[in-house]
């Protein structure tokens, strides 16, 4: 959405410059990031090796049947839920150090350079 904001501004005339832009495109990819964290479905050690395989060989086996599906009645114990890792994959490290805002923190910068540029 900020992308199209910042595109609407340089069509009607009010291109500020080229941080504009990164600064739209960079609140864009973070929206997007944040979407992909709450919908991105974690692999099993399973399906992970059989993902590899598969690109690597060219004949496998036959798939094996997936057993039915348990019974849906509730078990007489509650069964605690094994914890869930969130981690992110690990990032190779740079020269220099990562600078991350968030999207307050670009609103407010826009909303600066704005005042700047017309002042």
């Amino acid at each position: 959405m900020a992308i199209l904001e910042a595109l609407f501004r340089i069509f009607e005339g009010y291109y500020f410059g080229p941080h504009h832009l990164i600064m739209a495109s960079l609140l864009h990819f973070e929206e997007k990031a944040e979407l992909r964290r709450h919908c991105r479905e974690s692999f099993s050690l399973e399906q992970w090796t059989q993902l590899s395989l598969h690109q690597h060989s060219p004949e496998l086996p036959e798939p094996r049947e997936v057993p039915p599906a348990p019974s849906t009645s509730a078990p007489s114990e509650p069964v605690p839920e094994a914890a869930s890792s969130d981690a992110l994959p690990a990032v190779p490290p740079t020269a220099e150090p990562p600078i991350t805002i968030t999207g307050s923190e670009y609103r407010a910068l826009l909303a600066s350079f704005q005042t700047l540029t017309t002042t």
